[in-house]
């Protein structure tokens, strides 16, 4: 029979497929077969790897900072630029790794000091670590750390003592050096004795932190008190003064700032520039 013929009776003019052949590639209900993959992926439009590789093309380059321009035939320029933008890379990456440091200790602060866990606090402060707490005078060097801990009360929990201090907003600039560094936190007390009374106070901590043998460690702490008043009467009644330097401990060097406490209002010097303009914090001191 001639092709002509089959295709006037509407029939095909190829061979039938061999036995079992037509229904290799699908599958039991006529559905295309792909294998043994129970999520196939939907076959590609006309046009969209295309599409798909400008995207990514386009979206490399808006994230990768500008390269240098090279000339095409240097090697060595080549090399030496991507060396010098790797090594920035890891600048950077062990940066945020000290900021994330940093921040986990102070937090550990906050933990250790709620549950009165004085000598695991006193462990965070290097060798020549100081703490300032309030009005209370500065003890310098680890040792003195922990014996003015020690100084606040009996060692770990008891029952009927809150004594929680949440330790928020932090703030934390590593010198370039990655060796020292700053950083502003806010703490909130809430602090009392079961059935008899409760605290409730807010302050503001500007620390600086030094790596010691690769772990960072607290240099000096200085916490300034905001206000802090009675639970049951709230601050627009009670407003309670910190405490001032310890006749049973007394302090290495008195207090760094007199400073006043709600009512009265201070703003604890901040140790970094506006981000935005780059110029210090102006505020106006009390009594201006």
């Amino acid at each position: 029979m001639r092709k002509g013929e089959a295709r006037d009776r509407g029939e095909s003019p190829l061979p039938p497929p061999p036995c079992g052949e037509e229904e290799r590639g699908r599958g039991s209900r006529g559905r295309p077969d792909h294998g043994d993959d129970p999520h196939p992926l939907p076959p590609p439009r006309k046009g969209e790897g295309r599409r798909l590789l400008a995207a990514v093309a386009i979206g490399a380059s808006l994230s990768a900072p500008p390269a240098p321009a090279l000339a095409q035939d240097d090697p060595a320029s080549v090399l030496a630029a991507a060396q010098e933008r790797l090594a920035g890379l890891r600048e950077r990456t062990a940066r945020l790794k000290d900021e994330r440091a940093i921040e986990n200790l102070q937090r550990a602060y906050g933990y250790y000091l709620d549950r009165m866990l004085w000598d695991e606090m006193a462990d965070l402060f290097a060798e020549d670590g100081t703490i300032e707490i309030g009005h209370s005078g500065v003890y310098v060097g680890q040792d003195r750390v922990r014996a003015f801990l020690h100084s606040l009360g009996p060692e770990g929990p008891r029952y009927g003592v809150l004594n929680d201090h949440l330790q928020v907003q932090p703030v934390i600039h590593v010198a370039e050096d990655g060796l020292t560094a700053r950083a502003r936190a806010r703490g909130i007390e809430m602090t009392g004795t079961y059935g008899e009374s409760g605290v409730l106070g807010d302050g503001i901590y500007e620390n600086a932190y030094v790596k010691d043998g690769g772990v960072w460690k607290i240099r000096s702490l200085r916490y300034y008190p905001i206000f802090r008043t009675d639970f049951e009467q709230g601050w627009a009644e009670s407003a309670i003064a910190p405490p001032g330097p310890s006749e049973a401990l007394p302090p290495d060097r008195p207090p760094t700032i007199e400073h006043g406490v709600y009512p009265s209002y201070f703003v604890p010097p901040f140790h970094y520039p506006n981000p935005v303009t780059g110029e210090p914090v102006q505020y106006r001191e009390e009594g201006e």
